[in-house]
């Protein structure tokens, strides 16, 4: 225990210790200003148990907490309790943190004690025997009476945060009401996001108060539209509020953020949190059997999330409108591609039946030529072998002519599917220009040497399609990049170097 009674005062001997060390004294000179001030009495049997009034003595270890130990070495619940919590803080605590936390939390509670008739002690005074001891126990004038935790512990450690689930369920049954506040350095928050993320030990210190109710009801009352927005769900979301109170004692501030737990770890925060000064969080309200763990200004806050949802609602159905156009825009272009696209394909197969027909014609022509030819150059040599009896020489001739006429014959085939295949060439950007694509292409093809021997710009090509009738659905300078394309595919069909 680390508080004895002296002459109907309390002797808090681990308080004075912190406050000669916060003063710049060792350990040491600790120990023997202590010593000088207390050795006397403590002989004399002088201290006496807070809980029990037997007698204590007064230990001043070098190397462990300054404490009161019964002078017969028994028990009593403070000394038992007492070494319960101590060791409860120096397993799961971080002592110096905690410490100094602890002592604003009491100084601002002393304060009220008077004034609202509350009995405010150390959780380790309580008068029976405890397995878990919590920081400080307020006892109200009705009764009622509450447990007081600031924790400051590793946040992911599994065995910390069962110890914290343990203090929830063992304060509940002693007939506690278990309240926790958590140290700042736990809050996982950026600014403008809508999560926070929870360990278990804050998920077990979470709570419900009047200020969570009345969240509650107002989610309720948010209409569908609004509330399927707020939720960014659909379906299976709950209403169900909790809150969590972090403490800066450096700073003296309090922050709370209220929340809706999605899952184990994962929670949406109703607003951003709510950052209060340390003595309003402490102040206990009767009326409501509180403390005053509320903004000002939260009924504010709520019509202004209100009035945030309906922009963001209006923000996605301008958004979703605009989309839809953009959608039927898009379907009425791919329509329109699609009709030209068809057109020039009926225009490219009426033209490849024409030339069909053209070379069907020009073969049977040709053929029929080649056949009178040689029936000439037959008969011419019967003459000559009934005139002179010298054998002709139509044979070597006919085979000759025929082998070359096959020859260029299959030239011209190929040359002609080369053609047919880069005028059928698709590129990107063929609708910027008027017309059938079979016209203009046939134009650039034509020229395409011109170009590549640069016997003609790019320019002047440009003018000679406009002189051929050809007109530009577009700005001239978006006409450039289909008939570039172009060139550069006869180019790649062609094997041939192009510069632009």
């Amino acid at each position: 225990m680390n508080i004895a009674i002296l002459h109907n005062k309390q002797i808090n001997i681990e308080e004075q210790r912190l406050i000669y060390e916060e003063d710049g004294f060792d350990r040491s000179a600790i120990k023997e200003k202590l010593e000088n001030d207390y050795r006397t009495f403590s002989k004399k049997q002088a201290f006496h148990c807070l809980c029990c009034n037997s007698p204590v003595e007064m230990v001043l270890p070098m190397e462990r907490t300054f404490y009161f130990r019964h002078w017969d070495q028994s028990e009593c619940s403070y000394s038992e309790n007492y070494r319960k919590y101590e060791r409860k803080i120096g397993t799961h605590e971080v002592p110096k943190k905690h410490a100094l936390g602890k002592t604003i939390i009491r100084t601002i509670l002393e304060g009220q004690a008077k004034p609202l008739h509350i009995n405010i002690e150390e959780g380790y005074h309580y008068k029976s025997t405890l397995s878990i001891v919590p920081d400080y126990i307020i006892t109200h004038s009705n009764g009622e009476t509450w447990a007081i935790d600031y924790l400051t512990g590793l946040r992911s450690n599994p065995a910390y945060s069962k110890n914290v689930s343990q203090r929830k369920n063992i304060y509940t049954q002693n007939g506690f009401k278990p309240i926790f506040f958590i140290d700042e350095d736990w809050l996982a928050y950026k600014p403008g996001h809508l999560f926070t993320t929870l360990v278990t030990s804050e998920v077990s210190a979470s709570r419900t108060s009047a200020h969570d109710l009345h969240w509650k009801r107002y989610i309720e009352g948010l209409p569908k539209e609004l509330s399927e927005h707020f939720f960014l769900l659909k379906e299976n979301f709950h209403t169900d509020t909790t809150s969590l109170t972090y403490l800066n004692p450096t700073k003296r501030e309090a922050v709370i953020i209220r929340l809706l737990q999605q899952d184990f770890k994962n929670a949406r925060l109703l607003t951003a949190p709510i950052r209060i000064p340390i003595e309003r969080a402490l102040t206990i309200e009767l009326e409501e059997m509180e403390f005053k763990l509320y903004g000002e200004n939260e009924t504010q806050l709520q019509m202004d999330t209100t009035e945030h949802i309906r922009y963001l609602v209006r923000q996605e159905q301008i958004e979703a409108a605009e989309r839809e156009k953009n959608e039927k825009l898009e379907e009425a272009r791919r329509k329109e591609r699609e009709e030209i696209r068809q057109k020039n394909e009926e225009a490219y197969r009426d033209y490849l039946e024409t030339k069909r027909d053209r070379l069907s014609q020009s073969s049977k022509s040709l053929e029929e030529t080649q056949e009178e030819r040689y029936k000439q150059i037959q008969e011419m040599e019967d003459r000559v072998e009934r005139q002179w009896g010298t054998p002709g020489r139509r044979s070597n001739a006919s085979k000759v002519e025929t082998y070359e006429t096959a020859e260029e014959k299959l030239k011209r085939i190929k040359r002609e599917k080369m053609k047919e295949r880069i005028l059928h060439h698709h590129v990107e950007g063929e609708s910027y220009i008027k017309g059938s694509p079979l016209v203009w292409k046939e134009l650039v093809l034509t020229h395409f040497n011109k170009i590549k021997r640069k016997e003609m710009t790019f320019q002047e090509l440009i003018t000679l399609l406009k002189k051929n009738g050809i007109e530009f659905a577009q700005n001239e300078s978006l006409v450039h990049y289909p008939l570039k394309s172009y060139l550069h595919y006869i180019a790649k069909e062609t094997k041939s170097e192009l510069e632009i």
